[in-house]
């Protein structure tokens, strides 16, 4: 992993999810690129002068990004590599993949929250739509988390795809020298054979050095176990292998599923399985 891609709107939201960045990568040779997409309501025009409404745009940008980078350079020392690009854009979706691809993005970390007035807001809906068209993981930040370091990691699976899924697993528990949780959700009423010691044993052999522990749970609805296994936990992420909004809305979107996004403070990684999102 080389870049790190961080959208930025210059919220307080945001700067959190740059802060976790820059915490998460703390004494390795990567990159923070802060991209921060610059857009013009159309119906504006015929109001304010357009030249004067550009100019005072990009002068807000300007120095909320270096104040920004001085602060993140404060965090994260003299080591840290910052990149600051404003781009001009209707779209964040769009505007994050083309410069992901140009730039070679191994990682997008992003905020669950954002701000009003001529500050773009970063709100979650965003953060769903980047996810479900990334062929790049994404890191989702909540809006109070704080970084204090990966030491436990719970990946929730369905069991279908579990051997391809901890290569990538795998890979992110030995970077940060994290514990693998790996949780399987059983549905109450569902009837599963699953032997715990025999599945780790397979693990063990295909994913050797990487430590982890096999779990499971049994509830009626999935996001609420799984939610109760991470605040029992204590985890640092919760990450997730999605197929579009499928699952993401099933698991992401409801009452109890907003509370582990927001109230508990977990960021969540998520792979997004149709695109082929994978860690490099």
């Amino acid at each position: 992993m080389k870049n790190i891609l961080v959208p930025t709107d210059f919220s307080e939201l945001s700067r959190v999810a740059a802060r976790y960045a820059v915490r998460l990568i703390a004494n390795q040779d990567i990159r923070i690129h802060l991209l921060h997409v610059k857009g013009v309501n159309p119906a504006s025009h015929a109001l304010i002068n357009m030249h004067k409404l550009e100019t005072e745009m990009d002068r807000a940008a300007e120095e909320d990004g270096r104040d920004l980078v001085r602060e993140l350079s404060a965090l994260g020392g003299n080591k840290l590599k910052i990149r600051l690009v404003n781009k001009v854009g209707n779209s964040l979706r769009k505007a994050i993949d083309e410069y992901a691809e140009k730039q070679h993005i191994d990682l997008i970390v992003m905020g669950s929250g954002g701000a009003d007035g001529l500050k773009k807001a970063l709100v979650g809906s965003n953060a769903v739509t980047v996810i479900n068209e990334s062929r790049i993981p994404v890191i989702v930040v909540p809006a109070n988390a704080s970084f204090e370091g990966l030491q436990d990691i719970v990946y929730a699976t369905d069991m279908n795809h579990l051997a391809t899924e901890m290569d990538q697993m795998s890979k992110l528990a030995r970077w940060f020298g994290a514990k693998l949780h790996i949780l399987h959700v059983i549905r109450d009423g569902k009837h599963e054979k699953i032997q715990v010691e025999s599945i780790l044993a397979t693990l063990e052999k295909l994913v050797p050095g990487t430590h982890l522990e096999f779990h499971t749970a049994r509830g009626s609805h999935i996001a609420e176990a799984i939610d109760h296994f991470v605040t029992h936990k204590k985890a640092d992420l919760v990450a997730l292998f999605t197929h579009k909004l499928e699952f993401y809305e099933k698991l992401f979107d409801t009452g109890v599923t907003r509370q582990m996004a927001y109230q508990n403070h977990i960021p969540m990684l998520a792979f997004n399985k149709t695109t082929h999102a994978e860690l490099n």
